[in-house]
């Protein structure tokens, strides 16, 4: 059985546990923004390669940069796709 788990939020963390054995493509996304009080990051018991831009991006109104954490476990056949605005992002195994 394959899935696609996608969720999105704004302005809070989110934390998620998923399968140890569990065959995915990860496309994780961490926005946030010049003014804001964070230091937010990206965690994850799944190796994730994790990238962040080093310039401000000023297209959208208020300046930002993005965090993001790609990966893939087994054949990849299940998608998880989380995207927040500054929040945290937590990938647990159980």
């Amino acid at each position: 059985m394959n899935f696609d788990f996608n969720r999105q939020t704004m302005g809070s963390s989110i934390d998620h546990t998923l399968p140890a054995g569990i065959s995915a493509e990860f496309d994780i996304e961490l926005t946030y923004t010049k003014h804001s009080h964070g230091d937010y990051k990206i965690s994850s018991d799944f190796p994730l390669k994790i990238e962040e831009d080093e310039d401000w991006e000023y297209d959208h109104g208020e300046p930002r940069k993005v965090i993001r954490g790609a990966g893939k476990t087994g054949d990849g056949k299940n998608r998880v796709h989380i995207e927040t605005i500054n929040g945290d992002i937590r990938i647990h195994k159980k």
